[in-house]
């Protein structure tokens, strides 16, 4: 299991989360998101790809109130084979600092 941390301090459109690695897929294990403001984010597979899909419906953070999915590896996400794991953000009021957490473990795809 690896433990990807990042920080973005304006609204996001695919940005990267955890790097693709060949023949695997990345399993999301566990997501804790943090915000001082208002946003919703999207976890998405193949970011900025031809093959981008949402991993998730948006999910709706509130100000200054942590958003944390324990999802195991029964009901892990996945992303796609061979394909790396990204975020869209998008800010409801003042934008702020959005920090993730993504707990991950690749796979044989």
């Amino acid at each position: 299991m690896t433990i990807e941390m990042v920080s973005y301090g304006a609204a996001q459109v695919g940005a990267p989360v955890a790097a693709a690695q060949s023949g695997a897929v990345c399993r999301v294990l566990m997501l804790a998101a943090t915000c001082w403001q208002k946003v919703k984010i999207t976890l998405l597979s193949d970011p900025n790809g031809g093959d981008e899909r949402a991993l998730t419906p948006p999910l709706h953070l509130g100000p200054g109130e942590p958003l944390v999915l324990r999802l195991g590896r029964l009901y892990a996400l996945a992303t796609d084979v061979g394909k790396s794991l990204g975020v869209t953000s998008e800010y409801e009021s003042t934008v702020a600092e959005l920090s993730l957490t993504a707990w991950v473990e690749w796979a044989p795809g």
